[in-house]
């Protein structure tokens, strides 16, 4: 600026230049100004956003954060935003991590058996020591008062089996006072594991404490939306030093039996279980890849029954399967070729199955086969689930995991109004928690196993993504889309869509 000042005084001298003068100094001038004035841009925290499909695949993603200290292996603080507690005991397999702190990923991936096991994996290997679980007012299943705080100690317990010692996750609950984060004396423990019935249900069987040989322990808290916010406030270790890890199901929203949609259509549920088995045996889909395609092209068959039978609203079809499948064979027989790991049999038996499904479609009136060709074919569960490379999923009409007698989730699909509120009851949640700077987010889907209303689905992301794509002080949220997504990013909206006509 001197220098420019220099220059200046020279030009002085030269009546012609003052005005070119006067222009420089107003530009060293203002230079100067915004040179002061100016701070250094911002350094933003940077936190990532994981969207998953089911909710047993967060796990992986913890983990991975501990084992490349992006969080602590243990004592961190979970706040699971949830329908549903997810705190089941997952089967006690040899070779999973016995208690133990694994870096292992393949370990790992032994306790993500379902969507309801992986928090009580994530307590097996150390990485949590206490449980904030905020669940919403109109899931009636739960017997809970507003905040209710318990110790939860979780170990082994040893039974016989064919001669042989076999081993059971066990758990033990003691109620905690919620003014003092303390037991009160004479208070007992409550202990039980749980054993599948013959209809493959759970059934807890109450213990003595003594059988349970305890490994860990941790405090977790039950916290009604409605006071979420004043107790976050109180919650006893989250203004210590820790690590945060923020966990959201979609689910929280509502639940909805996916199959509803066909008997709203009065199909036979002994259709659908056909359909379910001749899917199946045809289709082995190794990835979300697969199942798209899988999708994708039985969806494309209903288009072309419906085509070549030309059906009306309320006619079933007079060709015979024979002729129908000779039709669409080309198509059919190229996408084996091009994707032969996608199917379980050969060319010639998944023409056989082909056939076999088309006189199931026979059965059925047109308006019946558009329901089936909007709800789609999908797998049981995640390719990332421990046992899915041995053939556990399977592959079937997209009804999700919940059947018509299954009385253990409640049912509730909210109307506008009530969303909307129970949307900023989330964003007030969110705003008081991410003011904790979590660590890492998991956002979970809840679509391909039936939970999340699935016409509301994109509604309910839309929102929460909102959310964290908008300004926050310091902060910037990084949204990551896995792999194993049912519809890849787009989701259940962005699927392929058969038109029928």
């Amino acid at each position: 600026m001197a220098r420019l000042y220099t220059l200046c005084c020279v030009c002085k001298t030269q009546r012609r230049r003052r005005a070119f003068c006067s222009l420089l100094m107003f530009v060293a001038i203002t230079t100067a100004v915004t040179m002061l004035s100016s701070s250094p841009p911002e350094n933003k925290k940077s936190i990532d956003v994981f969207v998953i499909e089911e909710h047993h695949e967060a796990l992986s993603y913890w983990h991975r954060f501990a084992i490349t200290n992006k969080i602590n292996r243990t004592g961190n603080t979970l706040i699971h935003i949830d329908a549903h507690p997810d705190m089941a005991a997952p089967e006690f397999l040899p070779g999973m991590p016995d208690f133990t702190w694994s870096t292992r990923q393949q370990q790992v991936i032994m306790l993500m058996q379902k969507n309801d096991v992986f928090i009580q994996g994530a307590v097996m290997i150390g990485m949590l020591s206490h449980i904030i679980w905020i669940y919403p007012s109109w899931d009636k299943n739960y017997d809970l008062n507003e905040h209710e705080i318990f110790i939860f100690e979780i170990g082994i317990l040893t039974t016989k089996r064919n001669d042989n010692n076999h081993k059971i996750i066990c758990e033990c609950r003691t109620p905690v006072d919620k003014y003092t984060y303390q037991v009160r004396a004479g208070t007992k423990s409550e202990c039980s594991y749980s054993r599948e019935d013959d209809n493959g249900s759970d059934d807890e069987i109450t213990i003595e404490k003594e059988f349970c040989r305890t490994k860990r322990s941790l405090l977790v808290e039950a916290i009604v939306g409605e006071v979420a916010l004043e107790a976050l406030k109180k919650s006893s270790g989250l203004n210590e030093p820790t690590d945060v890890i923020l966990d959201i199901d979609e689910d929280f929203f509502g639940c909805e039996r996916g199959g509803t949609t066909l008997e709203n259509v009065r199909i036979p549920w002994s259709v659908v279980e056909r359909l379910d088995r001749l899917t199946n045996e045809l289709l082995c889909p190794k990835n979300a890849i697969h199942e798209e395609a899988g999708d994708r092209l039985m969806k494309g068959f209903i288009a072309d029954f419906v085509r070549l039978c030309r059906l009306a609203t309320e006619s079933t079809c007079n060709v015979s399967s024979r002729v129908i499948v000779d039709r669409v064979k080309g198509s059919f027989l190229k996408q084996h070729r091009l994707t032969p790991r996608m199917f379980c049999q050969d060319r010639d038996y998944s023409l056989h199955l082909l056939r076999n499904t088309a006189d199931v479609f026979r059965t059925l009136k047109y308006n019946q086969l558009v329901r089936l060709a909007d709800l789609g074919f999908c797998l049981s569960e995640s390719p990332a689930t421990y046992g899915f490379e041995n053939g556990n999923a399977e592959f079937s009409v997209c009804h999700g995991a919940i059947s018509a007698n299954d009385h253990l989730v409640f049912i509730y699909v909210p109307e506008e109004e009530e969303l909307t509120k129970q949307m900023s009851l989330v964003r007030s949640i969110l705003a008081r928690v991410t003011a904790m700077q979590p660590n890492i987010v998991t956002l979970c889907r809840s679509v391909r196993d039936g939970y999340t209303p699935r016409h509301l689905a994109k509604r309910i992301e839309g929102d929460i993504v909102d959310f964290f794509n908008r300004s926050h002080e310091g902060i910037k949220y990084n949204l990551i889309y896995d792999d194993n997504l049912f519809g890849g990013k787009e989701g259940w909206h962005g699927r392929y869509k058969a038109y029928l006509k």
